[in-house]
Formats: C-alpha cells, sequence, structure tokens
C-alpha cells in the first residue's frame, strides 16, 4: 500500500507515544483521508514484529471496506 504524507506522519505520530509507553490512543481523520489504510500499515508494522491485533466492527459495510483493502 502506498500511504500519503499524512498517513506516514499519523504513523510516526502513534509509534512514537507508543514507545513513550501510551497504550490507548485515539485517532480521527476526516472522511476520505484513508483512516483504513492507516491502520492496517500499524496492523502489518505490529504483526511483522510478532504481535498480534484484532479488529472489531459494528457494520458490516466497515468489515467489508476493510476487506476490500486487503484485497487490492
Amino acid at each position: 500500500m502506498k500511504l500519503w504524507d499524512h498517513q506516514t506522519r499519523s504513523i510516526s505520530l502513534i509509534n512514537g507515544r507508543r514507545k513513550a509507553g501510551v497504550r490507548r490512543l485515539v485517532v480521527q481523520g476526516p472522511t476520505g483521508s484513508g483512516k483504513t489504510v492507516t491502520f492496517l500499515e500499524l496492523i502489518k508494522q505490529e504483526v511483522s514484529n510478532g504481535g498480534r491485533c484484532i479488529v472489531y466492527t459494528n457494520r458490516k459495510t466497515l468489515r467489508q471496506q476493510i476487506s476490500d483493502v486487503l484485497d487490492d
């Protein structure tokens, strides 16, 4: 996945906060900002470092959106 500059900055900020010991974060972005791609990249990094992740959604449309991004 090719990330936009703002997604790369968000991931860097999130990773920096996690390294500083922050365990609970809330990240928001406007419609069309690529939130799904951003959090999937974070998951990819976590899994490649031996971590595990689980994603819960309360909407079928969100599950489908995530699935569609993973299929690309």
